[in-house]
Parts: C-alpha cells; structure tokens; sequence
C-alpha cells in the first residue's frame, strides 16, 4: 500500500509542475505531461481540504469548560 502524502508534500509537487511549466523550454510532450500531474495533484489537494473543512471542529468555551463542535458545513 502507497504511503499517503502529506498536504504540504502534494501542495510541494503541484508547485514544482507549476514551475516547469513557466519555464517555457519543456518538449510539447513533456509539458502536457507536467499539465495532467498538475491537475492530478490539484485534484488530490483539493480532496484533501475538502475532507479537513468537513472535520473542521471548534473549540468553545462555555461556563468554563471546553468543548469540541463540529462545524456545520453549510456555514
């Protein structure tokens, strides 16, 4: 089983592919390739943040004792 990456090792990456492709002297074969790993990587960022926003809690306090509430996600 493939380790899973962490946030900012995919956000590394997908900035990596972004500066390859600004570099304008990439092969049209290998820019495209760098493109679909961009997008690839985008996805999988976007994923991520997607899951952390629905496990986002907050903490409250409340007559001095502190508590976990989820976020309601239509907030």
């Amino acid at each position: 089983m493939a380790v899973k990456k962490s946030f900012k090792e995919l956000m590394d990456e997908l900035d990596q592919s972004v500066k390859a492709l600004e570099e304008n002297d990439l092969d049209i074969e290998v820019g495209l390739k760098e493109f679909e790993k961009g997008i690839k990587l985008f996805q999988q960022c976007k994923k991520r943040l997607e899951s952390i926003e629905k496990k986002t809690q907050i903490l409250i306090a409340e007559n001095g004792a502190f508590f976990l509430e989820e976020i309601d996600e239509e907030n």
